[in-house]
């Protein structure tokens, strides 16, 4: 899934079978690494981390709607379950390339404050991208007399 350079995939997305989580997690997880790492920039002395077109949000929320409407047996859970196995190596790869490298104190608190900003403002960005799928899957949930314990935000 990593890709180096980090670049946004193609918005090109026939040849991906929308039936297939299997299908669609390459491509929204090369979205998904070029916003947690790609270079950020700096504006007036902030850090401005990459985004995502406005295409490349609605192929996500497209592929997503698709893939829950299509699947014959509707497997909710493995997005989630692929999603919480992303964000855990997400994690280490930022500890290992940011925060490892860091020796000083203060460089060390500086290399996690920025992780963390960083690492907060891509899984608020994904979980808005995936309101929908979290809303109805949630609901799916209730109506089938399971409730929704377990499940979190991005």
């Amino acid at each position: 899934m990593t890709t180096t350079p980090y670049t946004l995939p193609s918005v090109d997305t026939q040849n991906i079978n929308p039936e297939s989580l299997d299908s669609i997690w390459p491509w929204m997880g090369q979205l998904f690494d070029f916003r947690f790492f790609a270079p950020s920039t700096t504006s007036d002395g902030k850090e401005v981390y990459p985004r995502a077109t406005v295409a490349h949000k609605t192929i996500t929320y497209d592929l997503v709607f698709k893939w829950t409407t299509t699947s014959a047996n509707l497997p909710y859970e493995a997005l989630y379950e692929k999603l919480e196995t992303y964000l855990g190596d997400v994690s280490r790869r930022m500890y290992e390339q940011q925060i490892l490298p860091a020796t000083k104190d203060q460089a060390l608190i500086d290399a996690y404050l920025s992780a963390w900003k960083r690492y907060d403002y891509c899984t608020s960005t994904t979980d808005k991208e995936l309101n929908y799928y979290n809303r109805h899957f949630v609901k799916r949930l209730e109506d089938e007399g399971q409730g929704a314990k377990g499940v979190d935000p991005v």
